[in-house]
């Protein structure tokens, strides 16, 4: 597992954040790698399995994640009925 700097408490909020979901998701990856369980995820506009092993060995993830910016999130629908 991937360890943090030693200056992680130094960082600002946002990043220690953003280190601590990326160590989480590193253990999901290799528990279920190790008990041979897959991954699902979002692709194309589908559910797909993705074997734990392939994210492991880099080989799962053909497209480069992208960042969490709002820039490449769809536009939420208004849930607010009009009214007449």
């Amino acid at each position: 597992m991937t360890k943090p700097p030693k200056t992680v408490l130094e960082l600002p909020l946002p990043d220690r954040g953003l280190l601590a979901l990326r160590a989480a998701v590193e253990k999901v990856i290799e528990e279920h790698a190790r008990e041979a369980l897959p991954l699902y995820t979002w692709r194309d506009g589908k559910v797909v399995a993705v074997p734990a092993k392939d994210l492991l060995e880099g080989n799962g993830n053909k497209k480069q994640p992208r960042s969490v910016n709002r820039a490449h999130r769809p536009a939420r629908r208004s849930t607010r009925h009009k009214s007449r």
